[in-house]
């Protein structure tokens, strides 16, 4: 009982350092991508576009100073019994100083609409973050898998290149006693050769992989562990839940709003807006000493009342609600595109599902083959070679486990990077 409560620990850490080692290389390159540092940029433009637009309620203050020559300029001439009085009524230059106020005080909601379709469009910004971050994450686990799958795929090479020279050099041993042909040494040794081409093959592809996951990550000493195998903590696959965690159409609906957003305010550009305006300063010109610089002010109201602008508003209008009908089409689109794609992963998932259980009982006779051959070749009724087929049958057919295995597994990933699923953030 111990035996076995200990070989069940020893599963699951190596399960739980697998995905540790596999969790830290996806925060790694979330970490360091440049896509997503982007992305990060595009949610911060967003959030001051908001901030421009909250700005609108605020009042805006302007210091002036003027100054103007004027000539000729106003004047009366009076007479009087005592000769002729001039009265002028501005001087020739005329200065002035203030300090302007202009607020806000009513706008039919336009403001309001203007700042709503900027939070949904940080909202769209974020999401676009989330779906960058899924698509890579999804990506890095892609080619992590892929590089656990040649690791295992080349030591069952190397395994069977081992095996194909050990026979070898037993073959021509029994030549040498007249046991056996050359022909078999021959057919042996073209196995062997064809072996170490797919075993050149794997190693390629791996360090294909390896240096994939490099540039994504920007780490460059990855280890993959040797123990990792293709069980990873992801929920289960459940077809009524895989359309609503998808990016693509969170955005798409995000999109639908801001088109909407921009209709109501397009259609409110007709109504007027009411602002408060106050200025407060020092100038000359004022009676009855006109050339002192004197204190004034001024307060009062400006109603601002559109009456026609070229049928700008209309147009604008009807550019909206015919971007609103394109983003719905898309949102359809998305939404056909979505399901097919998590259809066709599930689909793909249980039939590899199906294939690793067939493989298992491939795997079974090929061993039971195996071992019939051995005690067919012990008494003499076959060759070494036969035997040496039966040991590649063998290792074909873990090898085709092994790949169904991976299917399975990639399967599932793929039905969970449409579905969103952040499963690196579980702890």
């Amino acid at each position: 009982m111990k035996k076995y409560l200990l070989l069940i620990f020893l599963i699951y850490s190596h399960l739980a350092f697998a995905q540790s080692d596999l969790k830290s290389l996806i925060q790694q390159t979330l970490t360091y991508h440049p896509k997503l540092k982007e992305q990060q940029q595009a949610i911060k433009i967003a959030e001051y576009r908001n901030k421009l637009s909250q700005s609108q309620y605020l009042p805006t203050v302007n210091g002036e100073a003027s100054y103007s020559y004027i000539n000729p300029v106003p004047q009366a001439i009076i007479a009087s019994p005592v000769g002729e009085n001039r009265i002028q009524f501005q001087p020739e230059n005329n200065y002035s100083t203030a300090i302007t106020v202009n607020q806000l005080l009513f706008d039919f909601g336009k403001t309001s609409a203007n700042l709503h379709k900027n939070r949904l469009e940080t909202e769209t910004a974020t999401q676009g973050l989330a779906s960058g971050q899924n698509a890579l994450a999804y990506q890095v686990a892609g080619l992590y898998y892929s590089v656990v799958y040649l690791q295992k795929a080349i030591e069952v090479q190397k395994a069977q290149i081992k095996l194909l020279a050990d026979n070898e050099a037993l073959i021509a041993d029994k030549i040498k006693d007249g046991d056996e042909i050359e022909y078999n040494l021959v057919a042996t040794q073209v196995r062997r050769k064809n072996a170490e081409i797919r075993l050149a093959d794997l190693e390629n592809q791996q360090q294909k992989q390896l240096i994939f996951l490099t540039n994504l990550s920007g780490k460059s000493d990855i280890q993959v562990n040797q123990s990792a195998d293709f069980q990873l903590d992801i929920p289960n696959i459940k077809s009524e839940d895989g359309l609503n965690g998808n990016y693509d159409l969170k955005i798409a609906k995000l999109r639908e709003e801001v088109a909407l957003q921009d209709i109501k305010f397009a259609q409110k550009g007709r109504l007027p807006s009411l602002y408060l305006q106050g200025s407060v300063g020092y100038r000359n010109g004022i009676q009855p000493t006109i050339n002192d610089f004197t204190f004034n002010y001024l307060l009062g109201a400006r109603l601002n009342v559109p009456i026609f602008a070229g049928f700008r508003n209309q147009h604008q209008t009807r550019i909206g609600q015919e971007n609103y009908q394109m983003s719905k089409y898309m949102t359809e689109n998305q939404t056909l595109t979505v399901k097919t794609n998590l259809s066709q992963a599930e689909n793909d998932y249980r039939t590899a599902q199906e294939k690793l259980t067939r493989s298992q009982a491939q795997v079974e006779q090929a061993q039971y083959a195996l071992e019939l051959a051995d005690t067919r070749y012990q008494n003499g009724i076959i060759t070494n070679l036969d035997v040496l087929t039966a040991q590649t049958a063998l290792q074909e057919a873990q090898l085709n486990k092994l790949q169904y295995e991976y299917q399975s597994l990639v399967a599932k990933l793929d039905w969970h990077r449409w579905a969103g699923t952040r499963f690196w953030e579980a702890p």
